[in-house]
C-alpha cells in the first residue's frame, strides 16, 4: 500500500503500488495489471472501512482517500 500526502489537510490518498516488474514490464499483459491494480485498491479500501476509517473514492485510478481516523 502506498499512503501519498494530499492538499487536503484532512486526508491521505492510499493505493495499492505494484511491484516495478509487474507496472513496467506488464509481465502477465497489460490486462491483468490494470485488474489486480482496481482489485488491490479497493481491497486496502474495503479492510480500512472494516477498520473504522472514513474512506471515499478519489481521482480516476481506483485510489481512495482516507478522511477520518479509525474510532476509538
Amino acid at each position: 500500500m502506498c499512503p501519498t500526502p494530499t492538499s487536503d489537510p484532512d486526508g491521505v490518498i492510499v493505493a495499492w503500488t505494484q511491484h516495478d516488474r509487474m507496472a513496467v514490464e506488464f509481465v502477465h499483459g497489460y490486462d491483468a495489471y490494470v485488474g489486480v491494480q482496481e482489485t488491490m485498491n479497493y481491497a486496502v479500501a474495503d479492510v480500512l472501512v472494516a477498520m473504522g476509517f472514513a474512506v471515499e473514492e478519489f481521482g480516476q485510478a481506483s485510489a481512495h482517500i482516507v478522511t477520518r481516523g479509525a474510532a476509538t
